[in-house]
């Protein structure tokens, strides 16, 4: 089973490589597809060309682990038909094997019991009642159930043994795996088949198989692209599709808003302003010239005049202090105040108040003429007093 996902990308290779009309970026996109979600989001957000997804001559990392194996012998016990250990051995290497008994010599006990130990399932049972289920130990035999298998695997000098056991008295789930003496491993986990299993189903009971051709048509398709390892293409398909549908959502969201705001921006008396609806011109997202409008972003057209951009970046340019030297100066401010508030109580104070108020009062006579004094009430604001108490002052 090995190579049939590197098998499958190098067809599709091929096939875009013969058709001339379609563009290089979409058959990268497919090739990402085929390779899983995180590989087309990558090939989505970086630049198309400057990628290659992973090469045909690769091996698929899903079946590069998977190792051909030829069974050997079959042991069981306490399983179905079957009471006391019984070993069926089989011819050891590629080729067609028939298990030939007459009835109930225990000729489906040992498939049942094979695909049970090799793919954790039995699809006979499935659609049959618990009753069914429950009834999958032999009747005559009361000790523990065990399922064994002996295989020829490729690349290993030595078989490799995988078990099913079940202690008495347990259900069909309680069974406990080993695999090469390895207890929980099961022969999927070893030999690296868990996908490969349930892609090639490798049991097929007669009555399944001869009802294939008599299924509906999307039970019909689902089986055989399983079988022929077409489920690459549907998953890639559909997470194109996926991908394809959010991008449209993207773009109308982009056209309704440019709806909204492109009158604002075409009335702005900017060169900015006007390079943007020149470049979003036209309504649908494709004849945007997007470039223009990034270097718009990055600064590389610059506004006409000193406007309100010009003064922000003036702002931005501005060097802020730090909150230390604003809690000095804070400090140096409330040292002054408190000196200044010290100084009027001094003699130099009491002049300085006195020169303000007669500063004042001379003010008041340049602007109202001859007047009461304001602060005696009995005294005259005159030319003459103006003269003495310019001196003074």
């Amino acid at each position: 089973m090995d190579g049939i996902g590197s098998a499958l990308t190098a067809q599709v290779r091929a096939r875009m490589d013969a058709d001339e009309q379609l563009d290089v970026e979409a058959g990268l996109l497919v090739l990402a597809a085929l390779e899983g979600g995180e590989a087309l989001d990558r090939a989505l957000v970086e630049d198309a060309g400057g990628r290659e997804p992973r090469s045909a001559a690769e091996p698929d990392p899903v079946h590069a682990q998977v190792r051909r194996a030829y069974l050997h012998t079959i042991s069981v016990r306490g399983f179905r038909g079957i009471g006391a250990e019984c070993d069926l051995s089989i011819p050891t290497g590629p080729g067609l094997t028939l298990v030939v008994g007459r009835n109930g010599s225990g000729k489906s006990s040992f498939a049942e019991a094979l695909e049970l130990l090799l793919t954790g399932e039995n699809r006979r049972w499935e659609d049959r009642s618990a009753v069914w289920k429950a009834g999958w130990r032999n009747l005559h035999w009361e000790g523990p159930a065990a399922i064994a298998a002996t295989l020829a695997v490729e690349g290993r000098r030595q078989p490799l043994v995988v078990r099913r056991e079940w202690p008495p008295g347990s259900d069909l789930s309680a069974g406990a795996d080993s695999a090469g003496g390895v207890q929980g491993d099961s022969v999927r986990a070893a030999l690296g088949w868990d996908e490969a299993v349930a892609a090639y189903r490798p049991f097929l009971p007669y009555n399944e198989l001869g009802s294939i051709p008599d299924r509906g048509p999307a039970e019909l398709y689902d089986t055989m692209s399983a079988a022929l390892g077409l489920d690459a293409l549907v998953a890639a398909r559909g997470r194109l599709r996926e991908r394809r549908s959010e991008r449209q959502k993207q773009v109308r969201t982009a056209e309704s808003g440019r709806r909204e705001w492109y009158a604002q921006v075409e009335a702005l008396d900017d060169e900015r302003a006007r390079t943007c609806a020149q470049a979003i011109s036209k309504p649908k997202v494709a004849s945007w010239d997007l470039d223009a409008v990034e270097l718009v972003l990055e600064g590389a057209i610059e506004p006409e005049g000193e406007g309100e951009i010009a003064r922000l970046r003036g702002l931005a340019t501005v060097a802020v202090p730090g909150a230390g030297e604003v809690q000095a100066a804070a400090a140096r401010l409330r040292t002054a105040a408190a000196d200044a508030r010290a100084a009027e109580q001094t003699d130099a104070g009491r002049a300085l108040q006195i020169a303000d108020l007669l500063h004042r009062s001379l003010a008041l006579h340049a602007a109202h003429g001859d007047r009461p004094c304001p602060v005696c009430g009995s005294g005259e604001l005159t030319s003459a007093w103006r003269s003495r108490t310019a001196a003074d002052a």
